[in-house]
């Protein structure tokens, strides 16, 4: 069975690069929506590749049809780019070009062609003009998704950005939680930021899973007027706190020496 799993997957990660070189080729041909569509079956085969299946509950969704939304989740596997991506199939604002870039030539125009917004958390005018283009996808597609916490390194208890807060004022939107749950999803901390290894390091692993369930505007608490940037901060901290209980990614520490 593992000799089987690991042929299974390597082929799953040759077909990764084949379909992502058949999306920058319509891309360059000026077929931006099939670009699109080929980045979402991108995302598909490569959580094939890395041996992951994504359960989706969205079975309570209550906004009012044409109510514009920003969706969040919680932010603690780089495999979530691809779940957002592939499943999902939202716009994000994301940092994964700081990392898939590495092996995916181009993937900042692929991704911003889908809709997907790219920033470098380090960067406060990367921030802002993420910002920028996050306002502008909501207000062209009704729906964005941030991950509060910005990037992989900071959790949620310790950090939340108040943008998702800018922007549901700016828009009238709702704001939205995901929960995204791991089970069986075992990261080094050297794989963290590097695709190839992380592909390399799930060829043998056994199945994985990521369970995202849509959670309810009203389940967050926050006032319907006069949200101020403390009282977001602490629902939404509090509410991940109750959600994520027991369900981080497990992630190794360096090897030594």
């Amino acid at each position: 069975a593992m000799p089987c799993r690991v042929l299974r997957r390597a082929f799953l990660g040759v077909s990764y690069f084949l379909v992502y070189g058949l999306l920058l080729l319509a891309l360059a041909l000026g077929l931006r929506r099939l670009a699109a569509n080929l980045l979402v079956v991108t995302a598909q085969v490569g959580l094939r590749a890395l041996g992951v299946s994504v359960v989706v509950d969205d079975s309570q969704p209550a906004e009012p049809v044409g109510r514009p939304v920003v969706h969040l989740w919680n932010h603690e596997s780089p495999v979530d780019v691809l779940v957002v991506q592939g499943v999902l199939r939202l716009p994000s604002v994301t940092t994964a070009s700081l990392h898939l870039s590495r092996i995916m030539p181009w993937f900042s125009a692929s991704a911003a062609n889908a809709g997907h917004g790219l920033m470098d958390h380090r960067d406060g005018r990367s921030r802002t003009s993420a910002l920028y283009r996050a306002s502008a996808t909501l207000a062209a597609r009704r729906q964005v998704m941030l991950a509060p916490n910005g990037s992989l390194v900071t959790p949620i208890s310790q950090r939340v950005s108040a943008s998702a807060l800018l922007l549901a004022r700016k828009h009238g939107a709702l704001i939205v939680p995901w929960t995204f749950t791991y089970y069986g999803l075992t990261t080094s901390a050297e794989a963290l930021y590097r695709p190839m290894r992380l592909l390399v390091s799930r060829l043998k692993a056994p199945l994985a899973t990521i369970h995202c369930r849509r959670g309810r505007a009203e389940d967050l608490g926050l006032p319907e007027q006069g949200c101020d940037r403390d009282t977001f901060v602490s629902a939404v901290q509090a509410y991940y706190a109750r959600t994520t209980v027991g369900s981080s990614v497990m992630v190794r520490p360096p090897a030594p020496g």
